[in-house]
């Protein structure tokens, strides 16, 4: 199979080879990251290069360069972390010079599939393909594939990792991945990955240091088994909770930003008619014997487990102690409906009549506008439309009739070549005095930081950040923006699905291998939003233990940050419950009673009006006589965090949230939440390079307890 969908250019400069592999196989996300892996063979003169890869929608968007040094004789390959910004227009790769010549260009990157956000992107890392049951629905973007990733591809950047749900690996291919792609990859499952591991030889565990630590038991040997029905069993169950939640999702049209959506009578499981192979379950299975420490079992026994599974951090780990790549799984007939089961695609799928509503038109706001809201500057009042017809009215008026009387009173017919200019001069003169007096200021740049927190030891936690940056210019500039974090990418604002970027010019990313250099355009009496991702190890701000009580829990929690908590909330068994504020260096302890605070589901669709009319309205250039609904900013930032549990009966209304925004799917694993606000305070420093006369950084802290394990984190993220 080729490695990838790929386009290579030879310039018109000899010696120099372009190639570009575009997504996980071709598969490429929406409203989510991706990586462009790009390979540079020079056989000719030593240059610095840049590698410039953009969008070629409307021209907006971000683009992003890399540096790269090309001596003689080199071959250089290395992954490129790129937000999916739309749907439309299609994707440039470019290798510049020093002077900013174009050595070699691939003008059209083509993809395997825009994924839709309702569906997993799903990987494998393995010798053989993984293949899906066949669906009829032939709706783009709804198709399940699985891509099938090769060794020197895989990204070592954990952004390029975001857009993946799941990953599949083998222990023989384990065994050949390099320090940097692992350290990506643990960083991807600790931020909520879910990654299948399957041992295949003992060699390939106690060969590979990492994947030893990293599985929840420790293998003793291999074994041939022959009672092995567990894993059919496991096939034809009942679906989870969520597995129905998803079939859910899809039937009755909830957040297509989201897996998960508000429950429902559950679908027909497509899976409980599958008959059992006769020829699979006689035949031996090689199976690895364990002694397992904190995982639980999946399939199988307690004294003869097949399948385990364990959290890591946010992430999930599931550990198949077989090897799907030999006989007699591979032969299995039912193989294809075993890892579209184990993936999580969406039941409905795979249904012999799937539902219309998943072929329907969707046309969401994106949850980086409610950012954008809470951000947006006060400087900025929007001229009411009435007031826009009546100025335009008058100008006509004045330049017809008006001046036609006024001319034929005095008999100066031959005036209007010197009226009209003047009149247009007027005219403009005070347009522009109006807009001076709505819209007129001083630079002013916001910061908005969400910062997941993930324990990955005592006192150590993985910061999982999204900072969201708001530029208002009082005239036409470009202002430069930088971060130093060992994993930081910048991109322009998602305004939502099937809708062009926000940004009226592209932002500009200087990518390097640690941080970035960027620069935005704003243009005058205007505000644009920007949007970092970052990832960020230290010592946690907070410190969460959740313990239950006979008629409810105690929720303990530390600042051991500098700024005080002034606004926190707990979502605890479908419910959300004011806790308060926690004074810097401080510690409290709350009691929640069971039945108390409000559904969570209610908590967020009594928002979701709210929240989208601020969008409307932010989108907007002239003010249209609507009066706001009224909203907390703090809560309309906490309940962006869940906006996968909205539920609405209109197809065109609603949120899609980009990579990283939506926390729904730890609700549905069992999580408790903490939702902690932090005024003036950023975690990170300030990625402005410019004076701003007016400014302001807030954080909220999202941190996560698993109730079904230890009730005790550290530092819950």
């Amino acid at each position: 199979m080729a490695l990838g969908l790929w386009t290579s250019s030879i310039g018109a400069w000899a010696g120099v080879r372009f190639d570009v592999f575009l997504g996980y196989d071709g598969l490429v996300p929406q409203a989510n990251w991706f990586p462009v892996v790009c390979e540079v063979h020079n056989d000719g003169p030593s240059f610095q290069a840049v590698v410039e890869v953009s969008s070629g929608q409307f021209g907006a968007g971000t683009r992003v360069r890399w540096p790269v040094e090309l001596p003689t004789g080199t071959a250089k390959r290395f992954a490129i972390p790129v937000f999916n910004l739309g749907q439309w227009g299609g994707w440039r790769a470019r290798l510049l010079d020093e002077h900013g010549r174009v050595r070699a260009e691939t003008p059209n990157l083509s993809v395997r599939q825009l994924v839709d956000p309702r569906l997993p992107v799903v990987a494998a890392l393995s010798r053989t393909p993984v293949t899906l049951p066949e669906t009829r629905l032939k709706q783009s973007g709804l198709t399940p594939l699985v891509a099938r990733l090769q060794l020197p591809l895989v990204p070592d950047n954990p952004l390029a990792w975001m857009g993946l749900d799941t990953l599949y690996l083998s222990s023989g291919q384990a065994l050949e991945l390099k320090v940097p792609q692992v350290n990506a990859l643990l960083a991807w499952l600790h931020a909520g990955g879910r990654l299948v591991v399957s041992i295949e030889q003992l060699g390939h565990v106690t060969g590979t240091q990492w994947l030893r630590a990293l599985l929840p038991c420790e293998v003793t040997g291999l074994e041939m088994v022959t009672n092995h029905q567990q894993l059919h069993q496991w096939l034809t169950n009942s679906l989870p909770a969520e597995g129905r939640l998803v079939a859910s999702l899809l039937c009755f049209s909830a957040m297509p930003g989201s897996s998960k959506g508000l429950p429902s009578a559950p679908l027909p499981n497509p899976y409980a008619k599958l008959q059992p192979d006769p020829a699979f379950e006689s035949a031996p299975l090689q199976v690895a014997s364990v002694r397992v420490a904190d995982a639980r079992v999946l399939a199988g026994s307690s004294t003869r487990p097949l399948m385990l599974g364990a959290r890591r951090g946010r992430g999930e780990l599931i550990v198949l102690l077989f090897s799907p790549e030999l006989e007699p799984f591979r032969s299995w007939v039912h193989r294809p409906w075993f890892w579209a089961r184990l993936a999580q695609f969406p039941v409905d799928l795979f249904r012999a009549e799937p539902n219309a509503s998943l072929a329907q038109v969707w046309n969401r706001f994106s949850t980086d506008g409610v950012f954008g809201a809470v951000l947006e500057t006060t400087q900025v009042r929007k001229l009411p439309i009435g007031w826009l017809v009546v100025l335009l009215v008058g100008y006509l008026m004045v330049i017809g009739p008006v001046d036609r009387w006024w001319l034929k009173k005095v008999r100066r017919e031959v005036w209007t070549w010197v009226t009209f200019p003047a009149y247009v001069v007027l005219f403009s003169g005070l347009i522009y005095l109006i807009g001076y007096k709505l819209r007129a200021g001083v630079t002013e740049y916001n910061e908005l930081h969400v910062v997941d927190l993930v324990p990955t030891g005592p006192q150590q936690a993985e910061w999982r950040g999204i900072t969201y940056a708001t530029i208002y210019s009082p005239v036409n500039a470009t202002y430069r923006l930088v971060s130093d974090l060992p994993v930081a990418s910048l991109r322009a604002e998602h305004a939502g699905s099937f809708a062009s970027p926000q940004n009226a010019e592209p932002v500009r990313v200087l990518q390097r291998t640690a941080g970035f250099s960027a620069e935005a355009f704003v243009r005058v009496w205007t505000s644009e939003m920007v949007v970092s991702h970052w990832w960020h190890r230290a010592e946690p701000p907070l410190a969460v233990r959740i313990k239950p009580l006979g008629d409810g829990w105690e929720v303990w929690v530390q600042n051991l940050g500098p700024q005080p908590v002034t606004r926190m909330k707990v979502v605890l068994a479908k419910a959300v419950v004011d806790l308060g504020d926690v004074p810097a260096g401080q510690e409290r302890t709350f009691r929640v009673a069971r039945g108390q605070g409000t559904s969570v589901w209610a908590f967020v669709n009594s928002k979701m009006p709210a929240l989208s009319q601020k969008v409307a309205l932010r989108r907007r250039a002239f003010a249209m006589g609507e009066t706001p609904l009224s909203l907390d900013p703090v809560e309309a930032v906490m309940t962006a965090s869940l906006v996968g549990l909205g539920q609405s009966e209109d197809p065109y209304s609603g949120f899609v949230a980009p990579g990283g925004q939506d926390l729904t799917e730890l609700l549905h694993r069992g999580d408790a939440l903490v939702l902690a606000w932090m005024p003036n305070y950023g975690p990170v420093p300030a990625l402005n390079r410019f004076p701003a006369p007016r400014s302001r950084r807030d954080t909220l802290w999202r941190c996560a307890v698993p109730l079904s394990s230890p009730a005790t984190a550290p530092a819950s993220g």
